[in-house]
């Protein structure tokens, strides 16, 4: 699933055939709310979490959710609109400035940005951020996570609460727990305020680097860049000498780049999604017991 940095650099590949052009034309195979007219006008587009926003003109907005396998495409001036058959296309706009033309998306709706009951109005604040904004973003973060999620939840399940914190999916929740030594199934109450600092703190790093132009090849292992005054590593290439990519994340039974255990997967939690940890570095604490996993 696409996560925070990946709708950010969809932002980048759609900007500039869209912000600040008029609609030429505009198709939908199904959209919920008011329709955008040719003619409007793209003020602006953004992103919080994982959902991409395009303002128009008249206080509308477009909010578009990529799910499991959406994408966009874009195509220069001059590009036929709506010549595409794919059965996977559901969103065409053109402008004088190109065509963008987004598939397999399945969430295409539109909203009034008057409106108080938004579509984002229960998401929490967006991890892409740089420091010194990062610092209020974190401590939100945490706030929401002792408000709003039960002290006996996994942190597995609480990392991919967007109403908590925007923009971490299933490759930066197993990630950041690797990075910072925590069990993906600790529940959040046996969780210091610190450790929940640390492992925000991680996912906004690594959202918001990886989000910046030239930056989509995500890396997460011993080489991973740095960000904020640090020095930038293997941005937008491979890991030299066969560096796998990540430390955990879909590397089931392979040996752990810090200490040689095989890594394990579970399936365990709420949303039933997989997640990939080091028995050795992320030691489940004995009175919470040890998963099942594969």
């Amino acid at each position: 699933m696409p996560e925070g940095d990946t709708i950010h650099q969809s932002r980048l590949q759609v900007a500039p055939v869209l912000e600040g052009y008029r609609l030429e034309e505009f198709w939908a195979r199904k959209i919920r709310g008011h329709r955008p007219r040719a003619g409007q006008l793209v003020e602006g587009i953004r992103v919080h979490g994982k959902h991409l926003l395009i303002d128009f003109d008249r206080q509308l907005s477009l909010r578009v959710h990529l799910g499991m396998g959406g994408y966009w495409r874009t195509m220069g001036p001059g590009s036929a609109g709506l010549a595409d058959r794919n059965p996977k296309l559901r969103l065409v706009m053109v402008t004088e400035a190109g065509t963008a033309r987004c598939y397999s998306a399945p969430a295409v709706e539109t909203f009034l940005r008057s409106d108080s009951l938004s579509p984002l109005a229960n998401l929490g604040p967006d991890l892409v951020v740089a420091a010194p904004d990062r610092d209020e973003v974190v401590a939100m973060a945490i706030r929401r996570a002792r408000l709003r999620c039960k002290p006996e939840e996994y942190i597995a399940d609480v990392l991919l609460n967007q109403e908590v914190a925007a923009g971490i999916g299933n490759v930066y929740k197993s990630e950041v727990l690797f990075l910072v030594g925590v069990h993906p199934l600790r529940a959040l109450g046996s969780l210091s305020d610190d450790q929940l600092l640390a492992l925000y703190t991680e996912a906004s790093r690594l959202l918001h680097l990886h989000s910046q132009p030239g930056n989509a090849y995500r890396i997460t292992t011993t080489a991973r860049p740095r960000i904020d005054g640090e020095d930038v590593v293997s941005i937008g290439r491979r890991p030299a000498g066969g560096v796998p990519r990540h430390f955990v994340y879909e590397r089931w039974r392979a040996p752990c780049l810090r200490c040689h255990t095989p890594i394990r997967r579970t399936y365990e939690g709420r949303l039933g999604r997989s997640t990939y940890w080091c028995p050795s570095c992320q030691p489940a604490p004995l009175s919470e017991g040890t998963p099942a996993s594969g």
